[in-house]
């Protein structure tokens, strides 16, 4: 009888762990993307143009500091989260400085968003 019970908790508790899934979130980032961005980091550039201008994407200027904004972004999720527990799909560094993580919802509610953070998730 024993050997049934623990059976039926084994199997409760693998149903909970298989209905938590991961989302995917998008997290913003502190700091400036490309198109607003006015200088002020040492080694980096202004990359913002007046509004009548068309941004150069292919500059040194702008891959430079997009790719800055993109190791930022590796290094933050390498801060925030174990190896191998989350995927980021995307960096966004033109329109906004962020980027589109693979991650838990519990692993969200670990993050602290006192400044530098802003979530948007969905189930997709």
């Amino acid at each position: 009888m024993r050997l049934l019970e623990f059976g039926c908790l084994v199997a409760v508790l693998c149903g909970l762990v298989v209905s938590v899934k991961a989302e995917i979130y998008i997290i913003t980032a502190e700091g400036e993307p490309v198109t607003s961005y006015r200088g002020g980091i040492d080694g980096f550039e202004a990359t913002v143009v007046e509004s009548d201008e068309k941004i150069d994407t292919n500059s040194e200027l702008v891959t430079s500091y997009a790719h800055h904004l993109e190791k930022k972004h590796d290094m933050l999720l390498g801060m925030l989260f174990e190896p191998g527990t989350f995927k980021k799909l995307y960096s966004y560094r033109h329109l906004i400085n962020g980027f589109a993580v693979h991650i838990f919802p519990e692993q969200v509610r670990a993050i602290d968003f006192s400044s530098c953070f802003w979530v948007s998730g969905s189930r997709i």
